[in-house]
């Protein structure tokens, strides 16, 4: 992963814009569900031709999912619900952009398909490491380096 190695150097412009959320008495869990939500629409807008506003709610709802991990970490309020409905609406939206992608250039199915088994065997590691290794970091489960 690139987070481990460029996330200490920008962690402080995260933890400011926590801040900020945390001052509006926004959630963690509701963080979660804005980043679900934009992204979301993210898809709906490649699918109708509006791809400046898709990549806007796509780095919108990308921050915001840095967010919700970053508010619980600064409020002390991690839950392992809050992981895993993380973990599953991020799924979701990489689900609805293929879909999009899918729509809007039918003839690259293939290409869909194997991106999508590539997102599977991914994320099927990562939550078979996160459930055989002890988790030593402040997330809510085992990160493990990649390959970068």
């Amino acid at each position: 992963m690139l987070d481990v190695h460029i996330r200490p150097h920008i962690q402080h412009l995260f933890d400011f814009c926590a801040y900020g959320c945390i001052k509006f008495g926004l959630t963690p869990n509701r963080l979660t569900l804005i980043a679900f939500c934009v992204g979301v629409s993210a898809a709906l807008f490649l699918i109708y031709g509006y791809t400046s506003l898709a990549l806007i709610c796509l780095l919108g709802s990308g921050l915001c999912d840095i967010l919700d991990g970053t508010v619980a970490r600064l409020t002390n309020t991690s839950h392992p619900f809050g992981g895993y409905i993380d973990l599953i609406s991020d799924r979701m939206v990489e689900s609805a952009l293929i879909v999009g992608f899918a729509t809007i250039y039918p003839d690259f199915y293939l290409l869909y398909l194997l991106f999508l088994i590539s997102v599977l065997l991914h994320f099927s590691t990562f939550l078979a490491a996160g459930a055989l290794f002890k988790n030593e970091s402040e997330k809510s489960m085992h990160y493990d380096r990649s390959l970068v």
